[in-house]
């Protein structure tokens, strides 16, 4: 059998360089021979963990076992993880469960904010803006230039949804409905899409009417009843 020569073993390495140090103490050489020692006794331990008491029959040492497995792959969102792994655990079979888990950056095309949408049938403009003014209940929109196109393809986000601009006109919408823009932020529309602020307060209105429904749905014999506090800070004098 052939022996590779230009490898050293911890040994001769270790009597090689005392002969090249005649006058070190031998604390290293101690310290290699330890480690080497170290090295063979978890080599040993490592051989024997593949048979002694964790592979094998039930009821039975020293036998070695194969199983057939099926490996399992699911997307599940980030707030069901604890569920997901409780599920797990307890249909598994082995006390540890090989798993994974993998953080996906895509985003979730189910959850985010603003919504888009199609009417039925398209509206001239200004029809439309008198029938958000009605629908919403407000008493003034601020808008953009009326682009003289009529309204079919609409982009809606509650609150202060300037930041969706770009997304709205992406989708090719022909208004963005949304609240909070400042003077200076109209101009950003470009003549390529409608702005219509409706208020703040007036596009998130509705939302309590929304959450109730899901609440009597969720809870049937919760009892829910609706502030009518005003709560707007912002009046309009005409």
């Amino acid at each position: 059998m052939a022996t590779n020569r230009n490898v050293l073993t911890l040994d001769e390495f270790t009597i090689q360089e005392m002969r090249a140090f005649p006058k070190a103490t031998g604390e290293l050489a101690g310290l290699l021979r330890d480690i080497g020692l170290a090295c063979k006794r978890i080599n040993v331990e490592v051989n024997k963990a593949g048979l002694v008491d964790i592979l094998g029959d039930f009821g039975t040492v020293n036998v070695q076992e194969s199983v057939h497995e099926n490996r399992v792959e699911v997307i599940f969102p980030a707030y069901l993880k604890n569920r997901v792994l409780a599920a797990m655990h307890r249909s598994h079979k082995y006390e540890e469960v090989a798993h994974d888990i993998i953080l996906l950056e895509n985003q979730n095309q189910e959850v985010g904010s603003g919504a888009i949408g199609e009417l039925s049938e398209a509206m001239p403009e200004k029809d439309f803006l008198q029938y958000l003014k009605q629908k919403m209940n407000v008493s003034v929109i601020r808008h953009t230039n009326l682009l003289g196109k009529p309204i079919k393809r609409i982009a809606v986000c509650g609150g202060a949804g300037g930041f969706l601009l770009n997304d709205a006109i992406a989708q090719n919408a022909d208004i963005f409905i949304t609240s909070d823009y400042k003077y200076h932020e109209f101009f950003d529309a470009d003549n390529r899409i409608i702005i219509a602020d409706i208020g703040h307060y007036e596009s998130e209105q509705f939302t309590k009417e929304l959450l109730k429904d899901y609440i009597c749905k969720k809870m049937l014999n919760f009892a829910v009843h609706l502030s009518v506090t005003p709560t707007n800070p912002v009046n309009y004098y005409y």
